[in-house]
């Protein structure tokens, strides 16, 4: 990696920093000039690789499975308190598909570590939460579309899908804090995702046709 791959702003940083202009404070000591230079080059290509390929695979396949979906296909939209603790009331979205298995009846499933979306349905979501995007977690060990909070906390799915957590609540009470909206989906597509079966209490809440 060379300065060129970076932005201006950081070309900058580094410009000063190999001036001798900036230093950085490392628990030991304080280094400036090439050797800071070299330290945080270092650091930036880590994270270039690490980003780079969002669906890259990490020594195991992290690829989700080819789902599916047919519609009615639902936006949902609940609330939470930022992961991160930072006092903000995050309302992340996800989609409830129709999914059907085995020649069984299309049931309502929560799509859960979403890693491919068709462009429209994708649009959607960005416009009910700005700040839904892909990215790869150490966790997750993968990419996967996510919320985060404005402080740019990320908010998990598997804090938002664990049972009782803001996607699968299992009281009306809890459920009355999600908003269901059905979406202009008519014709069938295809994802790739993992899913889970919906609380009956936000079933419940679904605008399904003859409710």
């Amino acid at each position: 990696m060379d300065m060129s791959d970076l932005d201006p702003i950081t070309r900058r940083f580094l410009d000063s920093l190999h001036a001798g202009e900036i230093s950085i404070k490392m628990p030991d000591r304080t280094i400036s000039g090439e050797s800071a230079t070299t330290f945080l080059m270092n650091v930036i290509a880590d994270l270039v690789v690490w980003t780079s390929d969002p669906l890259e695979d990490l020594g195991h396949d992290k690829r989700k499975p080819l789902l599916t979906v047919e519609p009615p296909l639902f936006l949902v939209t609940g609330r939470t308190g930022c992961w991160d603790d930072c006092g903000t009331v995050v309302r992340p979205v996800g989609l409830i598909a129709t999914l059907s298995a085995d020649g069984e009846p299309p049931e309502p499933a929560f799509l859960q570590y979403v890693t491919e979306l068709p462009d429209d349905i994708l649009g959607h979501l960005v416009e009910a939460h700005h700040r839904y995007k892909l990215h790869r977690t150490r966790g997750a060990g993968f990419a996967y579309y996510a919320c985060f909070c404005d402080c740019g906390a990320i908010q998990g799915d598997h804090h938002l899908h664990t049972l009782g957590g803001p996607f699968s609540p299992m009281t009306e009470a809890a459920a009355a804090d999600i908003t269901v909206t059905r979406l202009p989906q008519t014709q069938p597509f295809q994802a790739r995702a993992e899913h889970h079966a919906v609380t009956p209490s936000l079933q419940a809440r679904l605008p399904l046709e003859g409710r």
